[in-house]
């Protein structure tokens, strides 16, 4: 009875350090994903992050490490160029493509494939 009482008050103690008033990002999206202006491209085969989430208008930049990688474009709302070709990639730099349609614009590596994907929601 006493340890579920402390239990229950060290719980307690610690939502209330926490608050409810965090100014902290959040996501429902256990993944990762957020709002970023850049997208990694990095050796580990993954876009990072993804979801990513922009308003209408920005420019997103793709950044480019030691690993070959590309994108080409899945489903989206409205045409937008490729950023290299299917065995073409970039090690290096970087390539920024500007989002002025709403929607969702989900992309692929066209090295790697299914294995590196990403979505892009504009809002």
């Amino acid at each position: 009875m006493c340890t579920r009482i402390l239990v229950s008050l060290a719980g307690t103690a610690l939502v209330l350090a926490c608050g409810s008033n965090s100014t902290a990002p959040t996501t429902n999206n256990p993944s990762g994903g957020g709002h970023s202006l850049v997208i990694d491209a990095n050796p580990d085969v993954k876009f990072k992050p993804t979801p990513d989430t922009v308003s209408a208008g920005d420019t997103v930049q793709f950044a480019w490490h030691s690993v070959g990688h590309n994108v080409q474009w899945d489903n989206t709302p409205t045409g937008i160029a490729s950023i290299g070709n299917g065995s073409v990639g970039f090690t290096s730099g970087d390539s920024t493509r500007v989002f002025t349609v709403r929607g969702s614009y989900s992309y692929h590596c066209g090295i790697h494939g299914t294995a590196m994907t990403g979505v892009i929601v504009v809002r």
